[in-house]
């Protein structure tokens, strides 16, 4: 299992519990980027932290300063809830710290129409504390959506250039037919 399988496991998740309508991957909002930033309609954001390995989460204990933020009732500018998402016995839930939840990647199904994305899931395994904060700021919504707008066209880019080449290649391939 890798992250891109962990993001496509939340993706779903969101579906069954219908109460986040965006969600973003691999956002920079505070002073950490985020693997999934999930945004209620209210403006509240919940992160989701992907781990594919134990080293990996004791590695993500060395960045002081997020975790200083995230277990400090008193900082406004952070997520509403933490919560690390990994393949499932990964991280055992006594190494998970008071603030943060933990789910597990789970399948939740058959494969749909031969798609193995869609047999992907969450588990909770704990929930993560929720803290009083204030909903996004317009200055963060302003960033967000840049940030957004930015991935966007920068896919775009690379996906007109690809066609580009695509179309040489036929082209070539179309002068060497006999």
């Amino acid at each position: 299992m890798n992250a891109r399988d962990i993001q496509i496991a939340i993706y779903n998740y969101r579906h069954r519990i219908q109460s986040f309508p965006l969600i973003i991957p691999n956002v920079y909002l505070w002073s950490w980027e985020s693997d999934i930033l999930f945004i209620t309609p209210s403006g509240f954001p919940h992160e989701f932290e992907i781990k594919i390995s134990y080293a990996d989460f004791k590695a993500d204990g060395n960045k002081k300063r997020k975790h200083e933020r995230l277990s400090d009732n008193h900082v406004c500018h952070r997520p509403a809830t933490f919560t690390y998402v990994c393949p499932p016995d990964i991280i055992p839930v006594t190494a998970i710290p008071d603030y943060a939840g933990l789910a597990y990647v789970i399948e939740v199904g058959k494969y749909y129409k031969n798609d193995p994305d869609k047999c992907l899931g969450l588990k909770i395994i704990k929930t993560p504390k929720r803290r009083k904060i204030k909903a996004l700021t317009e200055k963060q919504w302003r960033s967000i959506a840049g940030k957004i707008a930015d991935r966007y066209w920068s896919l775009k880019r690379h996906y007109d250039q690809d066609i580009a080449i695509q179309e040489k290649l036929i082209l070539n391939r179309r002068d060497y037919e006999y």
